[in-house]
């Protein structure tokens, strides 16, 4: 479940050792870089693992643990995955590794789908609390402590120039991940240092939080078959539009009306109007069926977050 990993460990935890003398020997492609008195060294353990090192700490800025140590993107870094690999990285650099504190958390599975990502895509609405953004290869959505990425797992690893199994090409890879990049003792209410990232109690509440995530987004239905029998002309109406909103970009949409507001074309009320109406067709777009799409998503969810429990 984890990807990228980021994280530093102080000179105060590991007593009476010079950081640079132990770290230089093991590292290749070694470059200094001087800055304010303070000098880093960077290079690269097994010409994979980006480390740098100064006299105070030590660093794994890039957080590629998980390619460090596994040559196929697609295996899962599990929790006893994570274990092994940090213990190795105490064998090799004889520090503490486990206490360094962790900066950086990505996690999330890759679900193996029907069909190809981008379709999955239009289905997924807004989530409270998140600002959507449209890529190229998939969907950020972007809170304040948090971002939540679905993507094409493949078109990901193509476009970064790292290879791609015989056995998985051609095939429909779906990426779902949680990032924290900041303030992660507040999102996880603790401190996290790199023992904790195979600690059963703390694996289990990322896996809540990142299961979290996914739920807050509002799923689309374009099916019509899926209305409702109603007597209401005002409500099939509502759902008729609901659907073709889910046809849209709903972000895109309030984009538009903001465009609006801000030629004068329409007042501020009636602006907030208009999205506030955007939004209820949304979130009435969720209550009216789920389609086919989200359905198989879910349950991959489902299943992913119930298998590492």
């Amino acid at each position: 479940m984890y990807d990228t990993i980021t994280m530093v460990l102080h000179s105060d935890k590991v007593k009476d050792k010079n950081l640079i003398e132990i770290i230089i020997p093991k590292l290749h492609k070694l470059t200094r870089l001087e800055v304010n008195d303070t000098v880093t060294f960077t290079g690269y353990l097994d010409k994979k693992l980006k480390v740098n090192v100064t006299n105070s700490r030590i660093k794994i800025p890039k957080g590629n643990l998980k390619s460090w140590y596994f040559d196929n993107a697609f295996y899962d870094f599990k929790r006893g995955s994570t274990e092994e690999a940090i213990n190795k990285l105490e064998d090799i650099f004889e520090l503490p590794i486990g206490k360094a504190e962790v900066t950086r958390i990505d996690i999330g599975p890759t679900l193996s789908m029907k069909h190809t990502p981008r379709r999955y895509y239009r289905h997924l609405g807004s989530a409270k609390g998140y600002k959507r953004l449209d890529m190229d290869n998939g969907i950020t959505y972007r809170g304040k402590q948090d971002s939540f990425i679905i993507y094409h797992k493949q078109n990901q690893l193509e476009e970064t120039g790292k290879k791609i199994p015989e056995d998985k090409k051609n095939r429909n890879h779906l990426r779902a991940e949680s990032r924290v990049t900041k303030q992660i003792s507040k999102y996880y209410n603790q401190k996290v240092l790199a023992e904790d990232l195979y600690n059963e109690k703390f694996y289990m509440k990322a896996i809540d939080k990142w299961q979290e995530c996914y739920s807050n987004i509002m799923k689309r239905s374009s099916e019509l078959n899926s209305i409702y029998p109603t007597g209401s002309s005002k409500v099939i109406i509502e759902n008729l539009a609901s659907i073709a909103l889910s046809q849209q970009e709903p972000m895109k949409v309030l984009e538009m009306i903001k465009e609006w507001q801000e030629i004068k074309r329409i007042s501020s009320k009636q602006a907030f109007d208009m999205k506030q109406k955007i939004m209820i067709l949304e979130e009435q777009n969720l209550n009216i069926a789920p389609s086919e799409l989200t359905q198989e998503l879910d349950e991959k969810i489902r299943r992913a977050a119930d298998r590492y429990k």
